[in-house]
């Protein structure tokens, strides 16, 4: 675990001090709420649009192989409906109904 830590803390994703603990660099929480609002899109799309519930782990997979233009094409597809959780302003993964892990 201290080595995966030490990774992210060389990549600027973490801040990490032994037995201090981690946090997220600002960098870090950019590329976390990106992470979730796709994963959000995603399962939301396949659940909305084609009734179909993806597991959380498919849902990130996808989300993360798309080019953004394709998620921001199925958020636009999901933006349609009223009261869409995963909008990309603000704390992506707040509103997402996905986001506990479900």
């Amino acid at each position: 675990m201290t080595e995966m830590f030490g990774r992210l803390d060389a990549a600027g994703l973490v801040d990490h001090e032994k037995r201090a603990g981690a946090r997220l660099t600002e960098r870090g929480e950019r590329i976390a709420a990106e992470l979730a609002w796709r994963r959000c899109v995603v399962r939301t799309f396949f659940s909305a649009e084609l009734d179909f519930g993806l597991p959380e782990g498919t849902g990130f997979r996808i989300g993360f192989a798309l080019p953004r233009e394709g998620v921001e094409r199925l958020s636009a597809i999901t933006d349609a409906s009223p009261g869409d959780p995963c909008r990309s302003s603000g704390d992506a993964a707040a509103g997402c109904p996905w986001a506990s892990g479900d």
